[in-house]
């Protein structure tokens, strides 16, 4: 299916999507303009003519706010149920690597953060989609730490889950520190932008120096706000917050795009054994 097919595909869901929308969105606004009609009439004892005028006001505002909801908002629904599954088959074609997608997993991957350690302990894990192949995943996730009335996001974007072993566990990152358990970490010899934190010294600095081009690399791309990594004797954990953005309505264009970026995550795991065979 070429991507232009797969745009109009996605723009036919998107509109019987707001068909079935409109029915839950529309009649549900007559209940606050009645609440009004009555608060202006009863409670306040307006005069009808002043009545009638206020609540048909109230009228115009929350049917024009559901129109623009209506109008404008489109939703990741037909993106993950349609178009990402067509480009995860693609890729894998194209790569010759067989590619496992979730969608909304129902198994919660609360060991992500736990066994990786790069955010705090007692942060939540919320998984829209995550990609697997024989040896790595790749998880599009949320980290979120609540404390009472209030929350913090540690991170949102794509991590990954590499199959890559290590003589020592260390971290390289922008900012923070480690959060493993059971893990006794040393700051030391930083590498231009990241904090290196390591248990011991049976890597060679080499490697952490390939490691941190990799990740300036990634920086690279507008959307990327901040990277981390985290090594462990048989994993390699890579973090790559990216910005929150809204879909819209997909061109073919934007398909080919989201098609590269997709593709380019596959590439960053060879990326990571590549550097990791040559240190």
């Amino acid at each position: 299916m070429n991507n232009w097919t797969l745009a109009q595909k996605h723009d036919e869901a998107v509109a019987e999507r707001r068909k079935r929308r409109r029915i839950w969105i529309y009649p549900p606004g007559l209940v606050p303009v009645i609440a009004a009609a009555v608060l202006f009439h009863v409670v306040f004892g307006f005069a009808p003519e002043t009545t009638a005028l206020l609540t048909l006001a109230t009228a115009l505002l929350v049917y024009s706010v559901l129109y623009l909801i209506d109008r404008f908002y489109v939703g990741r629904g037909p993106f993950e149920e349609i178009v990402l599954p067509v480009l995860v088959e693609r890729i894998s074609k194209e790569t010759g690597i067989p590619i496992e997608h979730e969608h909304r997993p129902k198994k919660v991957h609360r060991d992500l953060n736990r066994t990786g350690g790069l955010y705090p302990r007692g942060s939540s894990v919320s998984v829209k989609n995550a990609l697997h192949t024989a040896d790595d995943s790749f998880f599009e996730v949320t980290f979120v730490q609540s404390t009472g009335n209030s929350s913090v996001t540690h991170f949102k974007g794509v991590y990954g889950r590499l199959a890559i072993a290590h003589g020592e566990r260390f971290q390289l990152r922008e900012r923070g520190r480690p959060h493993l358990k059971g893990a006794s970490y040393e700051r030391k010899d930083d590498i231009g932008g990241y904090r290196v934190y390591r248990e011991s010294s049976k890597e060679d600095a080499a490697l952490f120096q390939a490691y941190a081009r990799i990740l300036d690399k990634l920086k690279t791309d507008a959307s990327t706000t901040r990277v981390a990594l985290s090594a462990l004797p048989e994993e390699l954990h890579v973090a790559v917050g990216k910005r929150s953005y809204r879909l819209g309505r997909l061109s073919p264009e934007r398909i080919g795009e989201i098609h590269a970026a997709l593709k380019s995550i596959f590439a960053l795991a060879e990326d990571f054994r590549q550097a990791r065979k040559s240190a």
